[in-house]
């Protein structure tokens, strides 16, 4: 079995991953599944009971890992209450050097990653001690997502739902600054141009309109043709562009339920939405000593004093433009470090992806284990269930703030 750790100066180190348990001999019994900028995700394909349906999320670039722990606590302690039913984070781990060194060279590993990942300037995993003492290496252990027999997994990265590019900044109200990215990386980054509004999105899911939010899935699904376009994924086998017009019903009647979830998702990327936001957290980050990290701590105590009653004005204000002018204000008179903290928070929301499990219950399924895995009831004439899970949460750097600052005013 696994060595579990005794707790270390307030570490939430729970369990070490030793290369002799889940990679005997020659066979590493981990396969690849996906990555992002920052990570790599690894499925376990072993028999070890605690390991299966696991992914192992391990971090990409020489001592980011030093970083894990406070992602770990800004999950917990601010995350979890404002997205709970709609997260599923994982808990740290610490593993073997020589099993971290063999994921980071194992042959089967790096022929499946993308040749464009592999030639990021980003690219190796991390394999320093950094956070943790001795020769280990910290990961972080996650229900496998992807997995949902007899169905069928998506992936959404949703971007910026709230129409932050109006009159002012481009003469037009309404745009999104997903399609104005669109239009800048088109064509050197970009084969096509997606259709995909992300404010049309959000506002079919609010506004209760099946017919709007199956046009955008629509838009979503051409655009997957163009390998550069990863706003829509199918992670269940086979490919997004490929994905039948029932699949979409269906997705579309997961995703209608899920307005709580927008709702909330709409109130947090207020945080860090507009021109006149971006450029006030410059001025935050200045005042706030300019610094390089905020820690999970800061994100707790800007929350109690400040966010909770800025959020509640946010939910009761339809207009986007009105709900931007209010945290703008909120931002000129609270301390810098919470201000800061608040439009970090922001800015982690407008990078998240949203995980979306469709299944359909057999007749010998029994409700309550759907509900223990945190599906929900879609249809129930059909017997549809559905899951949605926000992932892509971990803490933004403080010393991206100054570009972060600019981006709305270079895309106008």
């Amino acid at each position: 079995d696994f060595m579990t750790l005794e707790p270390d100066s307030g570490n939430c180190h729970a369990m070490l991953l030793r290369a002799a348990d889940v990679a005997p001999d020659s066979c590493l019994q981990w396969e690849y599944v996906n990555e992002g900028g920052l990570n790599v995700i690894l499925r376990y394909t072993g028999a070890q009971p605690k390991l299966r349906g696991r992914v192992l999320r391990l971090r990409k670039g020489e001592g980011s890992n030093r970083n894990l722990e406070e992602d770990c606590l800004f999950h917990t302690k601010v995350l979890q209450p404002l997205l709970d039913g709609f997260v599923a984070f994982g808990s740290l781990v610490q593993l073997e050097t020589e099993l971290a060194k063999r994921m980071a060279t194992d042959a089967s590993i790096q022929d499946a990653r993308p040749a464009e990942r592999l030639s990021a300037k980003v690219a190796c995993l991390d394999t320093s001690n950094a956070g943790t003492s001795g020769e280990r290496v910290l990961g972080m252990l996650c229900d496998d997502l992807t997995y949902c027999p007899g169905g069928a997994s998506y992936e959404i990265k949703l971007k910026c739902g709230v129409a932050d590019c109006g009159v002012a900044e481009v003469g037009v109200d309404g745009i999104s600054r997903f399609t104005l990215a669109q239009c800048q990386d088109f064509p050197k980054k970009r084969r096509l141009l997606s259709r995909y509004s992300p404010v049309d999105f959000f506002q079919a899911i609010l506004q209760g309109s099946r017919e709007k939010l199956l046009m955008q899935l629509a838009h979503l699904r051409a655009a997957s043709a163009d390998s550069r376009q990863n706003n829509f994924r199918l992670l269940s086998g086979g490919t997004a562009c490929d994905v039948a017009e029932e699949a979409l019903e269906d997705l579309a009647t997961v995703l209608m339920q899920g307005k709580e979830l927008f709702v909330r998702l709409r109130t947090l990327q207020l945080l860090a939405a507009g021109l006149d936001v971006e450029t006030r957290a410059a001025s935050l980050h200045a005042a706030a000593g300019s610094p390089g990290s905020v820690e999970a701590g800061v994100f707790k105590e800007a929350y109690e004093a400040v966010g909770r009653e800025l959020l509640q004005k946010l939910d009761a204000t339809a207009c986007d433009r009105d709900a931007m002018r209010l945290v703008g204000e909120a931002y000129e008179d609270t301390r810098p470090e919470w201000g800061l903290a608040l439009y970090l928070l922001g800015r982690t929301m407008l990078d998240c992806s949203l995980i979306i499990n469709v299944r359909r219950a057999k007749s010998e399924d029994a409700a309550e284990s759907f509900q223990g895995l945190r599906y929900q009831e879609a249809d129930a004439s059909s017997g549809l269930y559905g899951r949605l899970t926000v992932i892509d949460t971990d803490i933004k750097p403080a010393d991206r703030v100054p570009a972060y600052s600019k981006q709305l005013a270079q895309y106008c």
